[in-house]
């Protein structure tokens, strides 16, 4: 998401002056797979039932780990992956993964609500049943 946004602003800070890349490349690295996977989460996968805390954890564990993954990349070719890190301190760095992380916890959330609307609820047919067997003979 955030890709495609800071282009927008400025293409230097996500792709070097003398880099290009192929618009399918560039739609298989980063479009691809978030519109894929959400395809398959919204109408092939089981219920998701992770609340906002567990989501927060999950986002700023994957922030982190995409971080040290940025720092691992500059220590061994000495420049970092997108040219905006190089623009930014690494108080500044942190900054940017931790509003990472915000985007990525209120994307889990809203992923879970359009679930939740494609889908039904978690246990709605639970209950459902529960107050069907509550009144047999009931007719609505």
């Amino acid at each position: 998401m955030a890709y495609y946004v800071v282009p927008q602003i400025d293409k230097n800070l996500v792709l070097p002056e003398w880099g290009e890349l192929d618009i399918m490349a560039d739609v298989g690295f980063h479009a691809a797979p978030g519109i894929l996977l959400s395809i398959d989460m919204l109408f092939f996968s089981p219920p998701w039932t992770i609340g906002t805390l567990p989501a927060m954890g999950l986002s700023t564990i994957l922030a982190c780990g995409y971080w040290v993954w940025v720092e691992l990349c500059y220590a061994r070719n000495g420049w970092y992956p997108y040219p905006l890190f190089d623009m930014v301190s690494t108080p500044q760095r942190g900054g940017i993964f931790m509003i990472s992380a915000i985007l990525f916890t209120g994307s889990a959330i809203l992923l879970k609500l359009t679930y939740e609307r494609v889908n039904g609820r978690v246990g709605d047919g639970v209950q459902n049943r529960e107050k069907e067997a509550a009144r047999p003979g009931q007719v609505n």
